[in-house]
């Protein structure tokens, strides 16, 4: 099953393109009537948005140096770094980040809500806590 980011804010950010010939850190408007409705009770819905790393969605910005073969742990280090780039560069506009996989249970969960300090330097894992608001901090 595919995981997938959201950004919400109460301030319209910067979209990023998706890029063929380069795949990596990628920013879209969501406009899913279908997807906004789900979101809304876990936060209030302002501007949201879908961040894809280089594999087109969000599976690609979770990575662990010891699962991961060496070609597959560099793109996703590229993706997360674009993404964690994005967020340093945007942090004065209130962002939540939720990360779910979409599975049945998400609908069954009671969704916390807790801070986010952005990495500063390189990790070796990283990982979203899954069906959590995240209010990002430097």
């Amino acid at each position: 099953m595919c995981s997938s980011i959201y950004l919400n804010s109460p301030n319209k950010l910067p979209l990023i393109d998706w890029v063929d010939l380069s795949p990596a850190f990628h920013l879209t408007e969501e406009k899913s009537e279908e997807v906004i409705k789900t979101l809304r009770p876990f936060f209030e819905v302002q501007n949201l948005y879908e961040a894809g790393s280089h594999m087109g969605c969000g599976c690609g910005f979770l990575y662990d140096e010891d699962d991961n073969n060496e070609d597959d742990f560099q793109e996703r280090i590229n993706s997360f770094n674009g993404l964690l780039n994005y967020l340093k560069k945007n942090i004065y506009s209130d962002i939540q980040v939720f990360y779910t996989s979409w599975d049945e249970n998400v609908f069954n969960t009671k969704i916390k809500t807790s801070t986010f300090k952005l990495p500063q330097g390189e990790e070796k894992k990283m990982a979203f806590p899954e069906n959590t608001v995240l209010n990002i901090t430097l």
